[in-house]
């Protein structure tokens, strides 16, 4: 789906994807017991073959994280400031590692910079540092979405269902 949602937006004209990247990693992690995990392992106890799961304390998962678009993103924002490309940039993010790379577009290059917000809580971090907020209204996001179906060079593709 996120291949299908790049292909997208490079239909749309002078957008450059600047992107991270994706790894995962399978991981032993602690068990999270709800409180009836507790009444099956008194029940597994008493068939042998079972017993290890009783016992279990970790399971393996597998562990999804995107790297480096925080970095990438923080770069680009410092770059284009230093080039003078732009005189507002504004930032649709929530993450607070954004502080240091928003505050020098702020202070040290004079740029008026901006937190575009869809989330009922942005971060408190940012806001304090940027000089305009503005959420993002459900309606407004649910108008910005890309057609059903969209044409680049390779042919037609379509919105998956599950969007």
């Amino acid at each position: 789906r996120q291949e299908c949602y790049w292909r997208a937006l490079h239909t749309v004209p002078h957008l450059r994807l600047i992107e991270g990247t994706f790894l995962q990693s399978r991981r032993q992690l602690p068990r999270v017991e709800p409180r009836w995990w507790r009444a099956i392992q008194r029940r597994l106890a008493h068939w042998p073959r079972l017993r290890p799961l009783a016992a279990l304390r970790t399971v393996a998962v597998l562990r999804s994280e995107e790297k480096g678009s925080d970095v990438n993103l923080a770069t680009q924002l410092l770059l284009d400031a230093l080039d003078h490309h732009f005189d507002c940039a504004a930032v649709v993010s929530n993450d607070s590692d954004l502080l240091a790379p928003i505050r020098a577009v702020r202070q040290r290059f004079g740029r008026k910079i901006g937190l575009l917000s869809g989330t009922a809580h942005p971060s408190r971090v940012l806001t304090a540092e940027v000089n305009f907020l503005k959420h993002i209204r459900e309606g407004v996001m649910a108008r910005s979405q890309f057609p059903p179906t969209l044409t680049d060079a390779r042919g037609t593709f379509h919105k998956p269902a599950s969007w």
